[in-house]
């Protein structure tokens, strides 16, 4: 029931995508192939920029729930449908905090998955924060690929925090873009 449930989110996003055009959030956990989209998000901005792609990689901003995203964004997309697992996202504080009791996973927020020039002077992967790792399911194992990467695993987020890398590795914190296993 689930699946026929999720396949008819998917056919009603992908519907209004074509009819509409680019929507202003993107279904990140309605994509198949995750990977293949940053690829384009990635390509987008360095063809519209004329940088060379190997010099470009993502910064993150964490939306306010509430913050309205009337049209997509310029460069990148906002994405939702994430689910975090081992933490939550504190709305008060604007980080990552401690998960409350008896309560392992909980929707994150909104992200702008935002493509920047990285370079000695401008390192889009400095953002301070915790480099949560993002996978398709929370079984956060899979099949290497050809390029040697796990299928399950998608990339790092930097999310705002105000404890040591360390501290959120040990508790296993991790962005889902689904709760069921394939």
């Amino acid at each position: 029931a689930g699946y026929v449930s999720d396949l008819f989110d998917r056919l009603s996003f992908f519907s209004t995508w074509v009819k509409d055009g680019i929507p202003p959030t993107v279904w990140y956990s309605g994509l198949f192939f995750v990977s293949g989209f940053n690829t384009c998000l990635l390509q987008n901005y360095s063809r519209q920029h004329r940088v060379p792609i190997d010099l470009v990689s993502f910064s993150f901003r964490v939306l306010e729930r509430t913050e309205p995203v009337p049209i997509a964004p310029s460069d990148g997309a906002v994405i939702h449908g994430l689910f975090i697992e081992g933490a939550r996202w504190n709305d008060d504080i604007q980080m990552l905090d401690e998960s409350l009791p008896k309560v392992l996973v909980e929707p994150a927020p909104r992200l702008h998955l935002c493509p920047a020039q990285s370079s000695a002077e401008n390192p889009a992967s400095s953002q301070l924060g915790f480099n949560c790792p993002l996978y398709r399911t929370g079984e956060r194992r899979g099949v290497l690929s050809t390029t040697g990467r796990s299928t399950n695993f998608v990339l790092f987020v930097t999310l705002p925090a105000n404890q040591v890398a360390a501290h959120w590795v040990r508790r296993g914190v991790a962005l889902l873009t689904s709760l069921q296993s394939d």
